[in-house]
């Protein structure tokens, strides 16, 4: 129960005048429990409720990555737009002697304003033109990093981390499905040739020549395997 601003001053005014607390609890309705707190809070800060504790620690988590750390990482993800994660890891594990996950890593960078993005497929892609608009930032940010102006003039796929670019939207409608063994047409093709060749072995076969004109000449012929019946 919380009491009223006036009731608490006629309180206050009787502990002054030292009035037995039984009849202050009966005269102004409050438990023995309540005036007692009340009397204490007097004695000790001079009010009638205690004062409110400044939080000096922030509420909930402490963040994972301390704000130091971060502009590290935002430096460096400048200057090396290309760089991986794992070298990302490695470099501030050495300049902030504090080993992050890559997990970590990735989302701090996220909730910074970067995207990792898709910057060069190579001259021989086949999708070598679906890449982002760069932004001028992210332009001059690519220009000024050697590796990565190496890196963007070779074969492979690269990766940056942009920051006013966004990502290559996905691909719509239905992609054209891969043709089974037993839906392509050149199976059945196989089975008529298999066919056909089973038709000449048929002919060439021993029961197909022992009815044929040169059986004669081969049942006269004297077996050699057994000798001869002289």
């Amino acid at each position: 129960m919380v009491l009223p601003e006036t009731t608490r001053q006629q309180i206050t005014a009787a502990l002054f005048r030292q009035e037995p607390y039984p009849y202050i609890c009966l005269t102004y309705n409050v438990s023995d429990r309540q005036l007692r707190r009340i009397a204490h809070c007097l004695r000790t800060w001079g009010t009638t409720v205690p004062p409110r504790k400044e939080h000096t620690k922030p509420m909930g988590r402490p963040p994972v990555v301390p704000k130091e750390v971060q502009e590290e990482l935002r430096d460096y993800v400048e200057k090396h737009p290309i760089a991986g994660l794992k070298e990302i890891q490695s470099y501030l594990q050495s300049e902030c002697n504090t080993k992050f996950g890559l997990s970590t890593i990735s989302r701090r960078l996220k909730d910074m304003g970067y995207a990792l993005s898709i910057v060069s497929r190579g001259a021989t892609s086949v999708e070598k033109d679906n890449i982002p608009n760069l932004s001028q930032e992210d332009r001059e940010r690519l220009l000024l990093d050697p590796v990565a102006t190496e890196a963007m003039a070779g074969r492979g796929t690269v990766y940056a981390w942009l920051r006013g670019t966004k990502p290559v939207p996905r691909r719509q409608g239905v992609r054209p499905k891969r043709k089974r063994a037993s839906d392509d047409p050149q199976g059945h093709e196989v089975e008529d040739d298999r066919e056909h060749c089973s038709e000449f072995s048929d002919v060439d076969s021993p029961e197909h020549d022992a009815n044929g004109p040169g059986a004669n000449i081969r049942a006269s012929e004297p077996s050699t395997t057994h000798g001869t019946l002289e």
